[in-house]
């Protein structure tokens, strides 16, 4: 984490440093090239969009999970209805532990984009892990209509259905053992 806030600080200084390069052509009167370096220190919604995503995927990955949820949020302040963005803040929010957030961000993935695998899955994971086997059953199957051959949706159909079936056979079945 200390090498990411170090890597940012740079980034900002490094700004700062072509703005003032930007400047000094500026005041010198040489406006074409204060414009190609202040053309370098924007960037524009997209990419500061991908900055923040790309960031917050790395942190992710590296299990900064509060530091990968503000990057996420970040993004979405400039995109609010982009399906990735919803899709690995719903990731992080779930590897926190904050159930009811990544249902809310999954969901609002799929309805900007109801085909998206990655958050129907994602989706299903929760329930699954919720121990709701008919809600995650339902999305598994979802996700192989979008996708039929899907590795993830497939092994956790048959473990849901291995599960039932194991809890099926261990029930009473009502009849006295005499």
């Amino acid at each position: 984490m200390a090498q990411i806030q170090l890597a940012l600080e740079i980034e900002q200084g490094f700004r700062k440093d072509l703005y003032e390069h930007g400047l000094k052509y500026h005041n010198e009167g040489n406006h074409s090239s204060a414009a190609l370096v202040f053309e370098q220190i924007s960037l524009t919604e997209v990419d500061k969009i991908q900055f923040h995503l790309q960031l917050g995927a790395d942190l992710l990955r590296r299990g900064f999970y509060g530091p990968a949820v503000l990057e996420f949020e970040k993004a979405l302040e400039i995109q609010p209805h982009y399906a990735d963005i919803r899709n690995y803040l719903g990731a992080a929010y779930h590897a926190m532990g904050r159930t009811q957030e990544a249902i809310q961000s999954f969901r609002q993935a799929l309805s900007v984009n109801p085909r998206y695998i990655d958050a129907i899955l994602n989706l299903a994971i929760v329930y699954r892990d919720m121990g709701e086997r008919d809600e995650a059953n339902t999305l598994f199957e979802q996700a192989l209509r979008v996708e039929p051959q899907n590795p993830i949706a497939l092994q956790n159909l048959k473990r849901i259905a291995d599960t039932n079936l194991v809890v099926a056979t261990t029930q009473p079945s009502g009849k006295s053992a005499a």
